[in-house]
């Protein structure tokens, strides 16, 4: 694992500290995934301790999410065996983490950035592992090292299902531009 940018372990030294986790997710996702497929493969990449993975799982998607925090990880499969849920938890760092299957669908939230130059190469792999008419989601903090330009650039020949600008607060309270989109291959 590369320690190199510390930012990327930011949301473990996060979770480390939590003393209880919500697994909560936001449900505009789970709106534009059923308005495009009602099953199939799943592959969420920086999937944090987001509760994502277990509503897709309990409406009979195959749910795989991968995330760098040991941490995260460990309080996803706790949770999942608690609730009687199959799903697929990874401890990877994305810069090293190969995608070996095709996918019906990959998420891929506020993660990019954290990939420096390496974020459009995984976009491009995200897209060679993406099944015929699957779709991606993928949503950046514009102006760091990937941007709402680049997104489209790299998405051109999908078809474009949903995009939009938001505004968040990042973990150090700092306001930050979010560039969100589904596209469909």
């Amino acid at each position: 694992m590369k320690k190199d940018r510390p930012d990327k372990y930011l949301f473990d030294e996060r979770y480390c500290k939590a003393k209880e986790f919500h697994f909560c997710y936001d449900d505009s996702i789970l709106d534009d995934i059923f308005k495009n497929k009602k099953s199939g493969s799943i592959l969420d990449l920086g999937c944090g301790v987001s509760g994502l993975g277990f509503a897709l799982s309990e409406r009979g998607f195959n749910y795989t999410g991968v995330d760098i925090s040991r941490t995260a990880i460990e309080k996803l499969r706790e949770e999942a065996k608690k609730r009687d849920i199959k799903a697929n938890f990874v401890e990877a760092d994305l810069e090293d983490y190969e995608i070996n299957d095709e996918y019906d669908i990959i998420i891929c939230n506020r993660v990019l950035q954290f990939l420096g130059k390496d974020g459009q190469d995984k976009v491009k792999e995200i897209q060679r592992k993406t099944k015929k008419k699957g779709i991606n989601i993928v949503d950046v903090l514009i102006n760091r090292n990937i941007s709402d330009c680049d997104l489209k650039t790299l998405y051109q020949n999908w078809n474009i299902l949903n995009e939009r600008h938001y505004d968040m607060k990042t973990i150090k309270q700092q306001k930050v531009k979010v560039f969100y989109m589904v596209v469909k291959k």
